[in-house]
């Protein structure tokens, strides 16, 4: 068995320091950088989805929505209308 030793710092073999190795992406062929995998990902990720309801859909969760906002208006005067009464019974 033999042993490499490191002169510089006196221990018994040390690795060389790990350098990443960059290659440029190939552009023709399937050879693909791990990085254009990634930017391909993410531009994936960021496309918008597309909407799958109909328009009579859309048009019943707006019409829903509408009568929530109403119904949290006339709520909303209605809890200040029993507080004014209160107060003024007072």
């Amino acid at each position: 068995m033999t042993l490499i030793i490191n002169f510089r710092s006196g221990n018994v073999w040390t690795p060389p320091p790990v350098q990443p190795v960059v290659q440029p992406a190939h552009t023709s062929g399937s050879a693909i950088s791990f990085a254009a995998i990634q930017l391909s990902q993410l531009e994936q990720d960021i496309a918008p989805v597309k909407d799958k309801r109909s328009l009579v859909e859309i048009q019943e969760e707006e019409r829903a929505r509408q009568a929530e906002e109403d119904f949290l208006r006339w709520w909303a005067a209605e809890e200040e209308r029993v507080k004014e009464e209160q107060a003024s019974a007072l």
